[in-house]
């Protein structure tokens, strides 16, 4: 009778099993990108993913205000934190703008824009086909 090497078995799938792993990784991060709302490009060019330990990726947004952007915000004052006020320009039409300074301002809040939940929506049946 032959002995088997269970050891060695592991080993040779540990690899495997890691490069799908990655693949997946990618698989998410990718979908969320193509549904990450872009002004600049800084919030999709956010989205990541690292191995944070064994057998496990994690796909997250390194931004501080994506959180803001995937649930929305309520309305809340704004106020001049490093400045004595705030300025922005108005715009009053036919190329007219103003110029005014504040110390704070009332922003009536935001719509959430889901991009994160629907881009890992978006990638659950392609994550179930490869893994069949």
């Amino acid at each position: 009778m032959s002995e088997w090497d269970i050891g060695g078995a592991v080993k040779a799938l540990i690899q495997p099993i890691n490069d799908r792993l990655d693949i997946l990784a990618e698989l998410f991060k990718g979908e969320i990108e193509i549904v990450t709302p872009v002004d600049q490009g800084q919030l999709a060019g956010a989205n990541q993913w690292k191995i944070p330990e064994k057998f496990v990726r994690r796909v997250f947004n390194d931004t501080d205000y994506a959180i803001d952007v995937e649930f929305g915000t309520p309305p809340h004052t704004i106020k001049a934190r490093r400045k004595k006020a705030l300025m922005f320009e108005l715009n009053e039409g036919d190329g007219l703008t103003t110029i005014v300074w504040v110390k704070s301002v009332q922003h009536p809040g935001t719509a959430p824009i889901p991009f994160f939940r629907t881009g890992i929506n978006n990638a659950k049946d392609k994550a179930k086909r490869m893994l069949l």
